[in-house]
This record gives structure tokens, sequence and C-alpha cells, in this order.
């Protein structure tokens, strides 16, 4: 899949965040998509979006991506698990992270 390509290292900041934030829409209330998103690599790749040394708006449409993806979804949310997303996501709330930063 595209867009899960366009998360990859190497990747600017702007595309990284634009991406993300189009999967969030194409897996809004689409478990096909969601699916589709878990099995072409693209929960991993958001998760690792989220210990990036990336910028917060990027962080902030992963994370938000990925709810999106574990809506309705355990597949989807035991694959966050398992990929170290919880970690990462509190992570993002710890004192100067870039996230914790923006607010």
């Amino acid at each position: 899949m595209a867009l899960v390509r366009l998360l990859a290292p190497g990747n600017t900041d702007a595309v990284h965040e634009s991406a993300a934030r189009a999967l969030r829409t194409m897996c809004r209330q689409s478990t096909e998509n969601q699916d589709s998103v878990r099995e072409c690599g693209g929960v991993a790749a958001l998760v690792g979006l989220l210990t990036a040394s990336s910028p917060a708006a990027v962080h902030e449409q992963a994370a938000v991506a990925l709810g999106t993806l574990c809506s309705g979804n355990t597949q989807n949310q035991d694959n966050v698990r398992e990929c170290g997303g919880v970690a990462a996501l509190v992570g993002l709330l710890a004192p100067g992270s870039p996230a914790a930063a923006h607010e």
C-alpha cells in the first residue's frame, strides 16, 4: 500500500504527517481498510513514527491514526500492543517529549 510506504524513514516530516492523516481518514469506519493497513505493516510504521525524533505534529497524526485503526478492531489493538505502541504512546506524555511540550 503506497500510503504505508510513505511512513518509512527517509521521507520528510511533512510526508509522514500527510500520510498518517490520509490513513486515518481512509480507515475511519472501514474495517476492511483497517485490516489492509495492518496487513501492509502500517501499524508498525505508525508506531515507528511515535518513537522517531519527529515534530509533535507527526506524533499527533500517527497517534490519531493508530486510534482510528484500533476503533472496533481487536486485531489492530493486539498489533499495536505487540509493536510496542502502548509504551510509545505513553512516552509521548513524558515531560520533555515534543508532544508534551506542544501542550
